[in-house]
This record gives structure tokens, C-alpha cells and sequence, in this order.
């Protein structure tokens, strides 16, 4: 028996040495993305790069590269011998023992791709100079990274990205070059470099965004791996091949193909569809000619020219209809050209947009010269938004709605929001925690939002006002003082011990619908001050629209809003690129009492998430037109949507 528990100890103690040796980790894959975690100064910086690292795989696997992803620390004790290249998507402080392997790597002739880092010891190993981290000023950014005259392995002529940063690094090394540069704001190239390459490889000066424009980002990053790992873009050519035609919501490539050949050969097609299905099939024979000549790269080109003609001729098939609304929601409150209202209104106008939904006011900061709201820094840097985006959408006869967040404190100054802390305005969770939030009971703050709207329409001829965040943000506040003391009125229930009490089924019900009332209660007001004041002006509503379950989650009962006329509209945000998901949804809506002649279904084309290409677009307004509502609005107002998007619509859904 002592013998037995001797060899149990004894293997016990083996194994807990062996964890504790640095193990060997198995083959890596020829590419190697490397997840930040020891290269990350903080926590929330580690999460930011588990979410770059998760998208830059999805996006491999896409093309297909065949990869591992490993963390900082596994990198350390890897052999990368078998490794081609070595990929830091996000991993700004390398460690001196990750420099220390990065650099025997490099040495053998590895490839590193290397993205948006901080650390000039790496940038000497490529063979460049760190220059200093450079920020936007104000509301300008970088909006594309641009190849240099003449192309270079593949990199696309055009990679389309706001990016508010950039860590820059200059050639120092023989041979270095710098292969692309920014384009600012307006869309013209600056002086900075976006992307430098070298004997060692390649330097990106920021991370890839998942802001749109996934096929250029997805070439990017199969021409840097390409030029060093033999047979990737044979690979890449491969799978174009197999799945050129796989467009919107099809499963197979060939089931496009056949339907589209189908709708072009019908009787009184447009020849614009006619024409682009030819374009279309004229680029696939070539592409499989390319492939069978072994001509790789050209062979991807040529199913992407495919894959563009065939949206065309399926987008120019589509039949227009006038009478709906066509909106688009503008997050930044500034158009797509900041400064530029006319060139904005202008192109939306020829692309068939009737309505903008422009981001003007939130509880912290307006982009007009508010008397009641602090004037927010693109106020200061552009100036009157409302005037200009108003008067800009009367001359090409765009409808400008003023989108105003309610509640919501974010790109308030810390200033201001200390003074609402003290003055005790804001919202408090359910472990005592304060908020960036108004909270919605207390009347002072639900007098502070009307009146901001009271002075906006009152001083500009918007066509309507459009609430967004009119809700809470989550099912755990408001916990304040004043709401435990204004619930237990209004309610009657003892809610002692606050606030353990909501656990109890019947005052977690009852707070639920309180909180419903409270969120209301604005809408109410607004609806009320706007039949005073400005009874022209129409009132609609960005909700959740999962209905009835928002009503629990965040209190937003928009269904008794239409009900009970406070709203001309709300726009239930059904951002998916799921179809059934989006069906399903959008029948649960139409199916409430009243509803469906004043639903604008929310399309996510570039939401969080949820990156749609126009095919799916174009399905999912589909969607809505069965269902015979009103309208619908696209999120957002972008490079994507501008150039991508909204071509494709003007062909036929959206054209005159």
C-alpha cells in the first residue's frame, strides 16, 4: 500500500513538474498571428486586441491563409522555424524576450507583418524609424490608406478606413519603402505613411478596423503574406474560383448564377442588367483561363471584377418604388465630407435617399451653438451643423431629421459630468456605482432634454426629431436615492432593503414597468412641447426590436407609443446579416396592433457585428416591401455605405 501511494506522489509530483516547464507547443501553421497579451499596457487594451486578433482570423480564414494564433507568452517558448510569417495584429510593447525571439526569427529570414506597434527597438529590426504617435485633431481622421503609383504585390490601389491614430515609421534601412499613405479627411493623400515595407516585411501604422470595406483589407493582408509564403495566392485563387457568385444570402455560387441568369433572360429587362451579367460571366471564364495559365493573382482579380458585375446586374434588376422613405442615419453628425453639407446631400440625393438622420445633439454636447447644451468640439471645428445640413438638405431636397440621444453623457467633458454627480442627476447601478447616464425619473433632467429640443426646432426648420438611447442602458439601474423614494410612491410596495428588494419577483415587476414609465414619460413630454411649438415637426424613435423583451432589459415600450400617437414612427434597429433572424423579426413587428404603417425597419449595413454586402442589402429591403411598410433606414453614413452600398441601390431599388 505504501508503495502504491509512493508511485502516486511520485507521478503527482512529475507531472506538476512538467506543467510547470515551458511546454512545447505543437507545429505551428506557415502563418503565425500572434494575440497581445504581455505586449499590452492594459487590461482594456488586451481586450481591444482580443477582438482585433479574433477578426483578423476571420478574415484569414476567409481568404483562406492557413494559421495558428498564439499569445505573447506561448510565442516565447514556439519554434517558429517552419513558420513564413509572423503576424502582430496588435501588440504595440513587446516584451525584451518576444523582441529577443522576434529578432532570431527575422534573422533566419522570417517575415514579420507588424501593425500599429509603439516600440522602436522593432521598428530598427524592419529597418525603419518610430516616429511619434500622432492623433486626429478634433473630428478630421485618416479615411484610406493609398498605394503608391504602380502598384505593389497586390496591395489594392484603395483600402478604404477612418482611423483616428496612427503610429508612424519611415524607411532607414536600404530598400525600405514606403508603399502607401494616408488619405485625409477630404480624401486626399497626406504626408504620412499607412503602410512601409522592407527586407523583413511589412509595417501597417495602424490596427485594420472593422469599419468596412472587408474585400480590400482581406487583399491587403493576402498580398503582404503572399509575397513570402509560396502557394498562398494559389490557394487564394483557388477558393475565389469556388466561390465566385456567392453573393447576398445564397448557400451555393452556382444557385446565383443560374437565378440571375434566369431574371436577366426575362422579357423587359433593364439592359443595364443584361449588361453586367455578361461583364459578369466574361470576367469568370477569364479567371478560370488565368488559373488553368497558372496566373494566381490575376485569377482573384478576376473573380473580384465577377463578383462587382454580378451585384450590378442582380442590384439593376431590382424594381424602384417612389413612394417610400429611403433613410440613412449620420453617427458623426458631420456628412460624409466635413465642412462639405452640399457635396453630401448632393450624392445622397442622386443615389435615391430621401431622408438624413443627422446626429446633432446628445445631453452632453451639441454640434450647434446650443444655449443649454455645452457646444461640442465639432461645433468649434466646423461649425453650426444644424444650419448647414438643414439648408444644404432644402436645396437637393433632402429631409433632415435631427437625431438627438437622450440620456446618454458620452463625449460630455469630465467636467460636466462631475457637476451632474454632485447635483445627484445621474444614474446609479444596482452595487452603487455612478453613471455616465441622466437618470429618467428625477424631472429636472427630463425638463433638461425637452428644452434642448424645445431650442433646436424652434431656431431650425429640421422635417423631424429622432430619439435614440431613449431607454436605460441596462436592467441593473437606476438604483438611486430618488428613484428608490419616487418608485416606492408611485408603487406603494415596501422596497426596503434597497436595493435587494428588486430580487423579489413582485417588485422587480412592478420597478419594470415603473421604468417603462419613466422612459415614456419622455417621449410624452417631447411628443407634447412638439405640438406647442413646432406641430409640423415629426417625432420618431430608434428601439431595440426585440419587442416585447426590451421592455424588461432596457424599458422601452415603443409598441405603447405608437399606440397612443406620441410617435410618428420608430425604427426598430434589426441589424443582422442573418435572413431568417431578420424575417422573423421583422414579422414579430408588424404583427403588433397598429404598427406597420409607421415602421421604418433599421438595416445594419455597417453595424457592430453585422457587415452586409449590397446583395444582402437589397434582400432585406426585399423583406421590408413584402411586409408593405413605409420605409427603412441604413446605418451608417460612411465610405462603405457611400461607395459600395448605395451604388448598387441607386441601379434599381433606390433609382428614379
Amino acid at each position: 500500500m505504501l508503495f502504491r501511494q509512493t508511485r502516486i506522489l511520485l507521478l503527482f509530483a512529475l507531472l506538476s513538474s512538467a506543467s510547470a516547464l515551458p511546454a512545447a507547443s505543437p507545429p505551428p501553421a506557415p502563418v503565425v498571428l500572434v494575440q497581445g497579451t504581455t505586449s499590452m499596457p492594459t487590461e482594456a487594451e488586451r481586450k481591444y486586441g482580443v477582438s482585433v486578433t479574433k477578426r483578423l482570423s476571420r478574415w484569414l480564414d476567409d481568404i483562406p491563409v492557413r494559421h495558428t494564433t498564439l499569445t505573447d507568452e506561448v510565442l516565447v517558448r514556439t519554434d517558429l522555424r517552419d513558420v513564413k510569417v509572423l503576424i502582430l495584429g496588435y501588440n504595440p510593447n513587446p516584451t525584451p524576450p518576444m523582441l529577443s525571439v522576434l529578432r532570431r526569427y527575422s534573422d533566419r529570414g522570417g517575415k514579420l507583418i507588424v501593425f500599429y506597434a509603439a516600440d522602436p527597438e522593432l521598428a530598427s529590426l524592419m529597418g525603419m524609424r518610430l516616429g511619434p504617435y500622432m492623433a486626429a485633431k478634433g473630428t478630421q481622421c485618416w479615411s484610406a490608406m493609398r498605394a503608391r503609383p504602380g502598384g505593389h504585390d497586390g496591395i489594392p490601389g484603395l483600402v478604404r478606413q477612418f482611423s483616428r491614430s496612427i503610429r508612424p515609421v519611415y524607411p532607414s534601412a536600404r530598400g525600405a519603402r514606403i508603399v502607401a499613405d494616408w488619405d485625409n479627411a477630404q480624401g486626399r493623400t497626406s504626408d504620412q505613411p499607412a503602410i512601409v515595407e522592407s527586407s523583413r516585411g511589412y509595417w501597417i501604422t495602424h490596427v485594420l478596423l472593422d469599419d468596412g470595406d472587408v474585400r480590400n483589407k482581406q487583399r491587403l493582408l493576402l498580398a503582404c503574406i503572399g509575397k513570402h509564403l509560396p502557394g498562398a495566392w494559389r490557394t487564394a485563387a483557388e477558393h475565389a474560383l469556388t466561390r465566385c457568385g456567392l453573393v447576398g444570402d445564397a448557400k451555393t455560387p452556382q444557385a446565383v448564377w443560374n437565378e440571375t441568369c434566369r431574371e436577366v433572360g426575362r422579357a423587359g429587362v433593364a439592359a443595364a442588367a443584361r449588361e453586367a451579367y455578361r461583364e459578369a460571366t466574361a470576367h469568370y471564364q477569364k479567371a478560370r483561363q488565368a488559373m488553368t495559365s497558372g496566373h494566381f493573382r490575376e485569377t482573384v482579380d478576376l473573380c473580384d471584377a465577377a463578383q462587382q458585375a454580378l451585384v450590378r446586374a442582380i442590384a439593376a434588376n431590382q424594381p424602384s418604388r417612389r413612394s417610400e422613405l429611403r433613410g440613412v442615419w449620420d453617427h458623426a453628425g458631420l456628412g460624409l465630407y466635413p465642412g462639405d453639407w452640399d457635396r453630401t446631400c448632393r450624392q445622397l440625393r442622386e443615389a435615391g435617399i430621401t431622408d438624413l438622420y443627422v446626429n446633432l445633439l446628445w445631453p452632453g454636447k451639441a454640434h450647434y451653438p446650443s444655449t443649454i447644451v455645452p457646444q461640442s468640439r465639432t461645433y468649434r471645428d466646423y461649425g453650426d451643423q444644424a444650419d448647414a445640413s438643414v439648408k444644404a438638405g432644402r436645396r437637393h431636397g433632402i429631409r433632415i431629421h435631427a437625431w438627438k440621444v437622450c440620456w446618454k453623457l458620452e463625449g460630455a467633458s469630465e467636467t460636466f459630468i462631475a457637476s451632474l454627480k454632485r447635483a445627484n442627476r445621474l444614474q446609479v447601478t444596482d452595487t452603487g456605482t455612478s453613471v455616465p447616464w441622466l437618470c429618467p425619473s428625477r424631472a429636472d433632467n427630463v425638463q433638461y432634454e425637452v428644452g434642448a429640443v424645445r431650442e433646436l426646432v424652434k431656431r431650425y426648420p429640421v422635417h423631424g426629431v429622432h430619439l435614440d438611447y431613449v431607454r436605460y442602458n441596462n436592467s441593473s439601474v437606476c438604483c438611486c436615492d430618488g428613484c428608490r423614494a419616487r418608485f416606492a410612491n408611485d408603487s406603494g410596495l415596501s422596497v426596503d432593503p434597497w436595493p435587494a428588494s428588486l430580487k423579489r419577483a413582485d417588485v422587480r415587476k412592478a420597478y419594470n414597468r415603473w421604468r417603462c414609465g419613466r422612459i415614456t414619460h419622455l417621449v410624452r413630454e417631447m411628443r407634447m412641447m412638439l405640438r406647442r411649438e413646432a406641430p409640423s415637426v415629426r417625432l420618431s424613435a430608434a428601439v431595440f426590436g426585440r419587442y416585447p423583451l426590451c421592455m424588461d432589459s432596457v424599458a422601452q415600450d415603443w409598441h405603447l407609443w405608437l399606440q397612443r400617437d406620441y410617435v410618428d414612427a420608430v425604427c426598430p434597429m434589426n441589424y443582422t446579416d442573418n435572413p431568417d433572424d431578420f424575417r422573423r423579426w421583422l414579422a414579430l413587428q408588424v404583427a403588433l396592433p397598429g404598427a406597420a404603417d409607421r415602421l421604418l425597419p433599421g438595416i445594419g449595413v455597417t453595424a457592430k457585428d453585422c457587415n452586409l454586402d449590397p446583395v444582402q442589402v437589397i434582400e432585406q429591403i426585399r423583406e421590408v416591401r413584402r411586409q408593405n411598410l413605409p420605409g427603412y433606414l441604413l446605418f451608417d453614413l460612411n465610405r462603405t455605405l457611400a461607395d459600395e452600398t448605395l451604388p448598387a441601390l441607386s441601379l434599381g431599388i433606390s433609382g428614379k
